[in-house]
């Protein structure tokens, strides 16, 4: 076991950690929380796509990590705008 798989191991672990604590800030009240920790939750899967990707030497999982990053932040945008004026228009 080389440095670089320990290094996995723990980025790995840390993003575990960091999409519990956006799932824990989607299920509190208050909307800026929720979006708060669904940003974290759809960034911290990305990422972890993409660190599994390089470990099993998946080609495509950098096309997957960009559309979880772009439909995430599609997604907040809009839930903020409805928030916002009540409708998507």
């Amino acid at each position: 076991m080389t440095l670089l798989d320990v290094s996995y191991y723990i980025l790995i672990i840390s993003l575990g950690i960091a999409f519990l604590t956006g799932a824990r800030m989607v299920a509190r009240k208050g909307a800026p929380t929720a979006l708060v920790g669904l940003n974290i939750a759809s960034i911290s899967a990305a990422v972890a796509v993409l660190v599994f990707g390089r470990i099993f030497g998946i080609a495509y999982c950098r096309e997957i990590a960009l559309c979880l990053l772009f439909f995430g932040a599609v997604g907040i945008i809009m839930f903020s705008r409805y928030l916002r004026t009540g409708t998507f228009k």
